[in-house]
């Protein structure tokens, strides 16, 4: 099962300033077999999607901040894979510099599938907002 949540593990981070700008974020893709909810805590291969067009650990994301007079925010860019032969259900961002430790899941609502074509992810504009 695939649960929509900031992992709790993003958070206890947060509070210790892990985190950093320039590190590098992922986004991994999972199929209807894989279990992420808010425990899960790192990045793992066990039941990541697999297939031409997509490579295991998934793709480096481009970051988007902004501040704003009511925060900072924090997202990131939406992925397009190209020429794919995929499925998923649902993505893992995580942090790979710091010991791939996970931010945040995504659920889809159902798998996708792409055949010799396109797979684009639309991330939130804002995955996170600190006050």
């Amino acid at each position: 099962m695939i649960s929509h949540v900031v992992c709790r593990q993003f958070a206890d981070d947060l509070l210790d300033g892990l985190h950093r700008p320039s590190d590098e974020y992922r986004l991994a893709l999972y199929t209807e077999d894989a279990t992420l909810d808010a425990s899960t805590t790192m990045y793992t291969p066990k039941h990541e999607t697999s297939g031409p067009g997509y490579s295991a650990g998934g793709v480096v994301l481009r970051r988007v901040r902004s501040r704003t007079a009511d925060g900072a925010h924090l997202g990131f860019a939406d992925v397009v894979l190209l020429n794919t032969e995929i499925a998923a259900r649902g993505a893992l961002v995580y942090n790979k510099t710091r010991e791939n430790r996970a931010l945040f899941v995504l659920d889809f609502g159902k798998v996708y599938r792409s055949t010799a074509g396109e797979f684009e992810i639309q991330l939130p504009p804002t995955l996170c907002t600190v006050r």
